[in-house]
């Protein structure tokens, strides 16, 4: 009987850091949708690695899930163009900046020198948590 109860509190305990954890997670995700910033926070990332944005286009806000939980997101589509090692920056600052979003896929176009400069079309999607 002692072992059981002894199991019942660890169990207990697992249960409320459980919840804790996931209190935190959605903490971090919790914004209005309309106060993001997204594209704000996009241009200054760019400005940052030195690449221009040329384009950003979104479907709109979509549904996803994220470890199991509902979310709603933004999806992504942005052009850039600027370097090449500005660009492959701007891609990693993207992800590592964005805590809730991820790039999804990238890939940089390098034109002849004559033809142009180069560019990146990036796909991402970015995280958001309304509440219970």
């Amino acid at each position: 009987l002692q072992q059981l109860q002894s199991r019942k509190n660890e169990l207990e305990e697992q249960i409320n850091q459980s919840a804790s954890q996931l209190e935190a997670a959605k903490a971090a995700l919790r914004q209005p949708i309309e106060s993001i910033g997204v594209t704000d926070a996009l241009f200054n990332i760019a400005e940052s690695c030195a690449v221009e944005i040329t384009e950003v286009t979104s479907p709109g806000i979509d549904s996803d899930e994220l470890a199991k939980l509902a979310c709603p997101v933004i999806r992504l589509s942005i052009k850039a163009e600027g370097d090449v090692p500005n660009l492959i920056n701007f891609v990693i600052k993207l992800n590592n900046d964005f805590t809730t979003g991820i790039v999804e896929s990238a890939q940089i176009s390098i034109p002849c020198p004559a033809k142009g400069e180069p560019s990146a079309s990036i796909q991402m999607v970015v995280y958001t948590y309304e509440g219970d």
